[in-house]
Order: C-alpha cells, then structure tokens, then sequence
C-alpha cells in the first residue's frame, strides 16, 4: 500500500513541476524528486492512518466478555442399600447316620451262610415327625435277603432316634460284601441323610 502511495505522490509532484514551468527558458535550480516523493508520501501515511484511527473510534468492536468456567455437578450419593436378613428357613425333613451295628455281637467277619441280625440307627433331625409309615428300602450292593422294605413301625418326632433291624444270611462267597439302603417318607421321596449301609467279611 505505501508502494502505490509513493507512486501517486511522484505522479503529483511531476504535474505541479510542469504547470510551474516558465515559458521563458530562464534556467531554474533543479528540485530534490526523492526528498519531495518523500515528504508526500509520509503525508499521505499520516492521512491514511488518521483515517483508520477516526474508522476504528467510531465503530469500536464489542469487547468479547470472558465466559464463565462451568462448575462440576455434584453427583449424588445413592443411599446404602437395606439388605434383607436371611429368614430361617424350616429344614423339613432330614435324617442323621448314627450306626450300623450287628447282634448279639457286633462283628463284621462271618463264616459263609451264618445269620447275620443288622440294627442300623437313625435321628430325625428335621421338623417333620416321621410316622409308622416311614420305610428303610434296598437301594445297591448286596440283597443277601428277601426283605427289600423295613418299615419304620412307630411315630419318631424331631430330635429322637429310629432303628431299623433285620435279619439274614451271610453270602456263601468269600470276601467282602456291601448292602446300601435308603429311608423313604410316606409319599417316596428320599430323606435326606437317611442313607445307610454295611460292609462284612464272608471267610
């Protein structure tokens, strides 16, 4: 821009020389050009810029105001939750091994085809009262008897002890010999705990 100023102000100068110029050859000292284009064009510079000062005074550009920083939220704290205590639930119906034993000795070594009297114990620890109708019943293993059922024969409330007692022979085989059984309740299902079993040596 002060380029094209400089050359607007050489143009004046050249103009006012030649209308200034005397029709009489009378020789004229010679004028400094560069000193001239100078003074012309910082004229101008001074008048440009004026302008643009008065421009930006009258139409002053809205100062942007400084936004404002936004504030974490707080999140908020669920409240603790309640868990529900465990209700004690009723344990129905259960049974508790207490022994296998054989009489009038207690032995587990038998010669082959000698009687054998087993007595298996058993506790009623649920909440249910097991009635004469309660079964010890032949689940596995050795049936060394016609008798697959023994039935209970007599109420046996919570807390109390049942035995279950048969009698048989021995196995004619040598060796060892398992017979297991299972107490059921009146409806077939099986009690839980209600599994026994016995183990002898036929020699």
């Amino acid at each position: 821009m002060i380029q094209g100023i400089k050359q607007v102000a050489f143009f004046v100068v050249l103009t006012v020389l030649a209308a200034c110029t005397p029709s009489t050859p009378t020789p004229a000292p010679t004028p400094d050009l560069n000193l001239l284009v100078q003074l012309v064009a910082q004229r101008a510079v001074e008048t440009v810029q004026a302008q643009m000062t008065q421009d930006a005074l009258a139409h002053p550009s809205p100062t942007s105001m400084p936004t404002e920083t936004p504030q974490p939220t707080e999140t908020p704290i669920p409240p603790t939750s309640v868990v529900p205590t465990a209700t004690a639930q009723p344990v129905g119906d259960r049974a508790e091994f207490l022994y296998a034993v054989t009489y009038p000795e207690n032995r587990t070594v038998f010669i082959p085809n000698e009687a054998i009297n087993i007595a298996w114990g058993l506790k009623n620890v649920g909440t249910v009262t097991w009635s004469p109708d309660y079964v010890l019943k032949y689940v596995g293993g050795e049936a060394f008897t016609a008798r697959y059922e023994i039935p209970l024969g007599k109420v046996v409330p919570p807390g109390e002890k049942a035995e279950f007692n048969f009698g048989a022979f021995g196995s004619e085989e040598l060796g060892k010999h398992t017979t297991y059984w299972q107490l059921y309740n009146p409806y077939g299902a099986p009690v839980p705990g209600g599994y026994v079993s016995f183990t002898y040596v036929s020699q």
